[in-house]
């Protein structure tokens, strides 16, 4: 596995009930995770870029406000180890269990 791909998802619901799931984002092979301060039609936006079947895949998030993203960013890079060696095999059980922190820690 290279540096800065772990073995991860992201799902997302329809509310912050977490009853219905919408869908999933499958973050294996994400690579970068951007801000975009300047985004056209939305405030507090950020990217999550992966590989998929040899292509990228960009998707685009939005937060509520540039606090609450600023917070998404450090903690997907961190938990997905995007500035150095990736040891997701070690943390597999807690990836989610600290993404849903870092998602109501506000």
């Amino acid at each position: 596995m290279l540096p800065g791909m772990c073995s991860a998802v992201l799902d997302y619901y329809d509310n912050e009930r977490l009853l219905f799931k919408k869908g999933t984002i499958d973050l294996t092979n994400c690579i970068e995770v951007h801000v975009h301060p300047q985004s056209e039609f939305c405030q507090h936006v950020f990217s999550l870029r992966t590989k998929h079947r040899g292509c990228d895949r960009t998707y685009y998030l939005v937060s509520d406000t540039e606090s609450d993203m600023t917070h998404w960013v450090e903690c997907l890079r961190a938990v997905l180890f995007l500035d150095g060696g990736c040891k997701a095999e070690m943390y597999s059980h807690s990836v989610v269990a600290f993404l849903s922190a870092c998602a109501f820690a506000h």
